[in-house]
């Protein structure tokens, strides 16, 4: 066949050495002309080279559609109906019972042949491609050996539970070799909870060595479920087997069958601490990145160390909390370096939000002023904000936020401004905001920038809402301070507002400084209502007056405006809202002063534009 083929190819050679000679003596040979005859091109003669195959165009893969029929009748009706024909017999079970015709031992020894039974037909169900149904007949042969077993120990007190205990974890063993032997994490994640439940089917004396039996069996069983969940890639099983040993422990505590003691809690939080320490070296390992298993450790780390501040707390010993969060913090800190030096983006992301959380839990373990937390609180969320965007961590960004905003409303919250505690504090977030513009403004994120300027607005303005000026001096000094702070950072980020924000940022500013000169006839005139009313009028309509100089001076037609409005809006107040509270000759002075500085006004604004 190979010498056919290489023949065909030598012949086919042969043919077109041939055809490109023709070619090269057609074009050596001189053209005839003629007086009526115009050069044509010479026609190459034709080849018989075969033209490329056409390749076929991929078909477009259609997304196969879901075959409820085959997951239905193959996949769900074997799962449900196994529970249903197990519920069936134990129903059966109970009426030969009740009547009389099965003893103790006999119920004990169906159990045991319904097992095998179970066992056998799953084999064979497997055998012949029924791998669902044999599957969950093997489901059953474990499940009714632990029922079987149980039922000997405590319904019929015919072992102890020094049987009784092994041979459940010897079930549950096989049940584990059986779903690794048929590739299965359902079964897996089956026997995994039935291993968990183990001490519920075998309720002990309630003795303190028995206590600690249950709860060491419940983390070496952990441990054994990791590594088989870790060496297949179960993710599911992983996720069910770490949450299964909170839910057991918990559990134990509300049992009423054993004696619980601040020692046996202890000894659960340290079970729950190797947990989180084994997770981790599993993870710094690099075994379970296929998992996704980033979610779990921290989530983790908030319980483990939940546990930790109870367990240690009863037991006497909570300065070990305190270390034990320290030494955390610090390894998720070294390991956000390390990881950040090797690329790895998720395990970055996830080190530097648990060494957030446990610097955040040092500040609420430690500092016991609420003025000093809540400060370094708001520094916290600002650092961490900065850092998520120096290593372009979103989450960072996200839990950097969320601490920054968090804080910011408890301090906004607090209704009343008294103690310098609160100056200070209030300070600290008017200057992390301040922090958080530029940087926004720096790192060109449009989003953050609107949401920082607006939060710094509200914030000046409701610390001058919230101070109370009854008890506190120097009231006009910190009027001061808040307005030419709002101006700075006005002309530090006016170039980058656009229009509408620009608009109310100046608006909320001019309502502050009426406000202001509001607040300063209040203070300044000790007299009635006549002498506050003019002095605040008077100067409203001054400032309206500086507004249209100042348009005026720098041609800017918006302030000028802005003046206009505001003089308009003075006479409008005094017209249906002060004239009924002022006397006569009040009157007759604010309206002459009104007119007059109406009148100048007018000059400034038309007084260079003469026609």
């Amino acid at each position: 066949m190979e010498n056919e083929r290489i023949d065909k190819l030598e012949a086919r050679i042969l043919q077109l050495e041939k055809e490109v000679q023709q070619l090269k003596e057609e074009k050596n040979k001189p053209p005839i002309l003629t007086n009526q005859e115009v050069p044509q091109p010479i026609k190459p003669v034709s080849t018989s080279i075969p033209k490329k195959p056409t390749v076929p165009k991929p078909e477009t893969v259609k997304k196969e559609q879901t075959d409820w029929e085959t997951l239905l009748g193959k996949v769900w009706l074997p799962r449900i109906f196994i529970f249903v024909l197990l519920l069936g017999v134990v129903w059966g079970f109970r009426i030969a019972v009740d009547a009389g015709w099965l003893n103790e031992t006999n119920r004990i020894i169906i159990g045991f042949i319904v097992a095998v039974l179970f066992y056998y037909i799953g084999n064979k169900q497997i055998k012949r491609d029924r791998v669902a149904l044999g599957k969950v007949l093997l489901v059953g042969f474990i499940s009714t050996l632990l029922v079987t077993t149980f039922a000997m120990h405590i319904l019929y007190d015919m072992i102890p539970l020094a049987v009784a205990f092994p041979l459940n974890v010897i079930w549950v063993a096989i049940g584990i070799y059986l779903s690794h032997l048929h590739r299965s994490q359902a079964m897996g994640v089956m026997f995994a909870v039935a291993g968990y439940l183990i001490p519920f089917l075998v309720a002990g004396s309630g003795t303190n060595a028995t206590v600690v039996s249950v709860i060491t069996y419940e983390l070496i069983y952990y441990v054994a479920l990791l590594w088989f969940a870790v060496r297949n890639q179960y993710r599911i099983l992983f996720y069910v087997s770490t949450v299964f040993l909170h839910i057991v422990y918990i559990a134990l505590l509300f049992t009423g069958s054993h004696v619980w003691d601040s020692a046996h809690i202890f000894l659960m939080t340290v079970g729950i601490l190797i947990q989180h320490e084994v997770v981790f070296y599993t993870l710094l390992k690099g075994k379970i990145e296929k998992l996704r298993a980033f979610p779990v450790l921290f989530s983790g780390f908030i319980v483990t160390l939940t546990w930790a501040k109870i367990g240690f707390e009863i037991h006497d010993v909570a300065y070990l909390f305190t270390i034990y969060v320290l030494l955390t913090t610090i390894r998720y800190g070294w390991l956000a370096y390390h990881s950040n030096r090797k690329q790895q983006a998720n395990l970055f992301s996830i080190s530097t939000v648990a060494a957030t959380f446990g610097i955040s839990v040092l500040i609420l373990d430690l500092v016991d002023s609420p003025y000093v937390s809540t400060s370094l609180f708001l520094i916290q969320g600002a650092l961490v904000v900065y850092v998520g965007y120096t290593f372009q961590s979103k989450i960072q960004q996200i839990v950097g936020y969320v601490i920054y905003y968090l804080v910011a409303l408890i301090i906004i919250s607090d209704p009343f401004l008294l103690w310098w505690e609160d100056i200070m504090v209030w300070a600290i977030l008017i200057g992390t905001l301040y922090f958080l513009v530029l940087f926004n403004l720096k790192r060109k994120d449009e989003m953050f920038f609107r949401v920082n300027i607006v939060a710094a607005l509200l914030a000046h303005t409701i610390f001058l809402l919230e101070l109370d000026y009854y008890n506190i001096a120097f009231g006009e000094l910190y009027w001061m301070v808040i307005i030419s702070s709002l101006i700075v950072l006005y002309r530090l980020t006016s170039k980058h507002m656009h229009t509408v924000m620009k608009q109310v940022y100046v608006g909320v500013n001019v309502i502050i400084h009426l406000a202001f000169i509001s607040y300063l006839a209040g203070e300044w005139v000790t007299g009635m209502t006549n002498e506050v009313v003019f002095f605040t009028t008077i100067g409203w309509a001054l400032y309206a007056l500086g507004c249209v100089f100042i348009g005026v001076r720098r041609q800017h037609k918006e302030t000028r405006l802005l003046g206009i409005g505001l003089i308009l809006f003075t006479l409008l107040k005094l017209i249906f809202f002060d004239l009924a509270f002022i006397s006569l000759a009040t009157r007759a002075m604010l309206f002459v002063l009104l007119g007059f500085i109406g009148i100048v006004l007018s000059r400034f604004m038309y007084g260079k534009n003469k026609e």
